[in-house]
């Protein structure tokens, strides 16, 4: 195990920058002021002066993240067996009642917060059933 780590010890450290809090009320000017040296470490921690306390900039009520729409009818590449190529209708109207939607793949209702459903025919995948999974 020794042998293993050793190259670790041989790493030169990265710098670490403490700025006070005048040199820190501007956080930007002061990385670019300590650039030089961190380029040619590759790398460096900045550690913010214990009274810095930056305003928060998310308003909570307001923010939204959107989400990936993503054609789950396109990942799914597995063949399909026998038993369920009957099922391979894509007109079929979404299911309202999410309960009822178990996995075209596996043929499993469990894992219900994996379970994703294509929004072009309503079906359900397992994340793990996918392939390539998710």
């Amino acid at each position: 195990m020794q042998n293993k780590d050793a190259w670790l010890s041989s790493l030169p450290s990265a710098p670490i920058f403490y700025p006070t809090t005048d040199e820190f009320k501007d956080p930007i000017a002061y990385i670019q002021k300590i650039s030089a040296t961190a380029k040619s470490a590759g790398i460096c921690k900045v550690v913010p002066p214990k009274e810095w306390n930056p305003k928060f900039a998310l308003n909570l009520e307001t923010i939204k993240f959107p989400t990936r729409i993503q054609n789950i009818a396109n990942l799914q590449k597995k063949k399909m067996s026998s038993k369920n190529a009957r099922r391979t209708n894509l007109t079929r109207p979404l299911s309202k009642n999410v309960d009822q939607v178990v996995c075209e793949v596996c043929e499993g209702g469990f894992h219900e917060e994996v379970l994703l459903l294509c929004d072009k025919c309503g079906k359900g995948y397992h994340i793990y059933c996918l392939t390539p999974s998710l």
